[in-house]
């Protein structure tokens, strides 16, 4: 059977097919792979704690206090007092998925994949930011204000990422009628940049008259639980001018669906952005390997994908197939430059138990996906 490919790439891009059996540049054998946590997560559990906090900023996490957030899903029966245990503590639940966003010491990461109850330990999937406009006059909206039609009445729910400057747009009128706010990142809402803040003043120049929600989330744990609260509040609309890359092969299924499938079925129009990563930065297609040495010819007798970046450029470089939601194929993905030189590299293991995904960013913090 065939199976394709699906790359945000924007140097060259090797994609090499791994035995089951091959250790190679893996960061430890696959008889030593532990089923329950994301291959990444183990690794970083088997650094030195000098070297902890530098290879946890490389897979896009934060140190606090020696601790890092991860998703933890369960079968339902995991124990709160396990985690606590270990250092830990539960940060907050999507009980609809049975996830846990939980916090806890590096050094207990094996340990947490082991309690009872743990199905898989993961990094979070992240959200990413997409592009905002005005449109009032191109799409005729001024005219509806001019009839009457302002959204008196409605209530929309606006979930994203950052509301900085969320203050000021309030007190110079760009914003109004703003009805319920809450930060489930614990960071504030008034962090993180401010494309929350100007999702929220277009819906109030589109629909002057309307309430607005505003929910600010950083993962998926957070997704589910401000969709939760958009329901509860009475929502009649949700916009997330949001992208989530590489938690399904992106094609309607998977946990960021499942959720906003949630809302449809409660009655509520959710309407999300699309396209704004679309230009440039992506390939698909089937496996081919016509000369038979396990690498990807992303054309026929081309084994790179090239491309150019400026000095002090970041890239966010992702790799899935259709392989949802856990495969035993085992890929591997490599960024390197012009004269042949490993950049950044992606090895983790699928065994079975994993997802099929691999990803890298090319200087720490830069997010994406997972």
């Amino acid at each position: 059977m065939k199976r394709s490919y699906r790359w945000e790439i924007c140097l060259f891009v090797f994609l090499f097919a791994v035995s089951t059996v091959a250790y190679a540049g893996k960061p430890f054998p696959r008889d030593e792979v532990i089923p329950t946590i994301e291959s990444s997560l183990q690794e970083l559990a088997m650094e030195p704690p000098l070297q902890a906090e530098e290879f946890a900023a490389s897979l896009g996490m934060s140190v606090e206090g020696g601790r890092v957030r991860v998703v933890v899903e369960t079968d339902g029966s995991f124990i709160d007092d396990d985690v606590m245990g270990l250092g830990g503590a539960i940060v907050s639940q999507a009980e609809e998925l049975d996830l846990l966003k939980v916090e806890v010491p590096i050094a207990g990461l094996l340990e947490l994949a082991r309690l009872p109850g743990v199905v898989y330990v993961r990094r979070p999937y992240r959200p990413v930011p997409t592009g905002v406009s005005e449109g009032v006059s191109v799409t005729g909206a001024d005219d509806w204000h001019a009839a009457g039609v302002r959204g008196a009445g409605v209530v929309v729910a606006v979930i994203d990422g950052g509301f900085a400057g969320l203050s000021g747009a309030l007190a110079s009128g760009e914003l109004d009628n703003v009805v319920f706010t809450r930060d489930y990142t614990g960071n504030g809402l008034e962090t993180e940049g401010v494309h929350g803040t100007a999702c929220a003043e277009i819906v109030h120049d589109m629909a002057p008259d309307a309430g607005l929600i505003l929910l600010k989330i950083g993962d998926d744990v957070d997704l589910s639980n401000a969709v939760d609260d958009a329901i509860a509040l009475g929502a009649d609309v949700i916009t997330h001018s949001m992208g989530w890359f590489n938690s399904n092969f992106y094609d309607g299924t998977g946990p960021i669906v499942d959720i906003a499938r949630r809302a449809v079925s409660s009655g509520i129009l959710w309407v999300n952005s699309a396209g704004n990563s679309a230009e440039g930065g992506h390939w698909e297609g089937d496996w081919s390997d016509s000369d038979g040495d396990g690498w990807l010819e992303f054309a026929t007798g081309d084994e790179t994908n090239d491309f150019y970046l400026n000095a002090g450029e970041g890239v966010l470089i992702l790799l899935t197939w259709d392989g949802w939601p856990w495969t035993d194929q085992d890929y591997d993905l490599f960024l390197v430059d012009s004269s042949g030189g490993t950049v950044a590299s992606s090895e983790n293991w699928q065994g079975g138990t994993e997802e099929p995904d691999e990803w890298k960013p090319s200087r720490p913090g830069l997010w994406g996906g997972r």
